[in-house]
């Protein structure tokens, strides 16, 4: 058996190959093909209580200035996510807000969800597998950000956070599964409220990203955690993006080679436009394949999504 292939039962994958080692030519060709079956069937044998909704803002034009310069559209789709959150409905159903940031990466989220949020992160609290350089600064700057270092698998959640969010992480964790047993686990005996919002890739990352991480994801493969949930939870699976989003990522930054600068920093105007044209465009004519996938897992119906 060709190594990385044997079934890995703590994941939404079936193989455990991971092109963040990275892989060599011949390796990354075998990710490739693996993960395309993985993504197979992307509607088959789901989980019947996910609600499947088009994430779509009615006024994107109010936000796009927000946007990071120069992001793909994946990430400007999954800031616009997080700026358009009902921050004050939330902070109302679950009350005041305490994050768990999984695989937090250089930690800059804390502050950029106390500015979304009007102030009502409380607490802040990121961890990842590495640590940053960034960390020490940031939580001088800011007492209520901290910084820890942890495995995904081996998350530990203190008593005060009610939401627990991630970024373009889940995809990294060779057993993802396990990372949401183990949150499950801990928040299984709470009474009180509350919320786990995760952005991963969808299957059209596979072709555009080359190879990254673990895994993309689908409906029928998020449905293998959901199912991991009691019937007293929640969810919904938000689609983010859609055919046009990933032809701007396709021409600006995947077809321009790994040798040469993406167009979207030698054309870096013409590429804004682009993004935000994408990000309308999608959003007026939703239905398309997603770019990302938002899963929301609450605690109760009472949470706002």
């Amino acid at each position: 058996m060709t190594p990385g292939l044997r079934v890995r039962p703590r994941s939404t994958s079936w193989h455990r190959l991971n092109a963040d080692r990275p892989l060599r030519r011949p390796g990354r060709a075998v990710w490739s093909g693996v993960n395309l079956a993985n993504n197979l069937l992307p509607l088959t044998a789901c989980d019947r209580r996910i609600e499947l909704r088009d994430f779509v803002v009615a006024d994107v034009a109010a936000y796009v200035d927000r946007l990071p310069e120069g992001a793909s559209p994946a990430r400007a789709l999954s800031d616009l996510f997080w700026m358009t959150l009902p921050w004050a409905e939330l902070a109302a159903a679950i009350g005041p807000l305490h994050v768990l940031d999984i695989g937090c990466g250089n930690g800059y989220y804390g502050s950029r969800f106390r500015e979304w949020s009007g102030g009502r992160v409380e607490s802040y609290l990121g961890v990842d597998a590495v640590p940053r350089p960034s960390w020490e600064r940031l939580s001088e700057d800011d007492p209520s950000t901290s910084y820890a270092v942890q495995d995904a698998e081996a998350v530990s959640v203190p008593g005060e956070v009610n939401l627990i969010v991630s970024q373009s992480c889940l995809e990294h964790v060779g057993e993802d599964l396990s990372f949401f047993s183990r949150v499950r686990d801990q928040l299984a005996e709470r009474s009180s409220p509350w919320l786990q919002l995760h952005l991963v890739p969808a299957a059209a990352c596979r072709a555009l990203y080359g190879a990254h991480g673990v895994r993309q994801y689908t409906p029928r493969t998020i449905s293998k955690a959901t199912r991991l949930y009691p019937d007293s939870a929640r969810f919904v699976l938000f689609r983010l993006g859609g055919n046009e989003c990933a032809r701007v990522h396709r021409t600006y930054i995947t077809d321009t080679g790994p040798d040469r600068l993406a167009l979207r920093h030698t054309s870096p105007e013409r590429y804004e436009e682009a993004v935000r044209s994408a990000i309308e465009t999608d959003m007026r004519r939703p239905g398309g394949d997603a770019l990302f996938l938002g899963l929301a897992i609450a605690s109760g119906s009472e949470i706002p999504l």
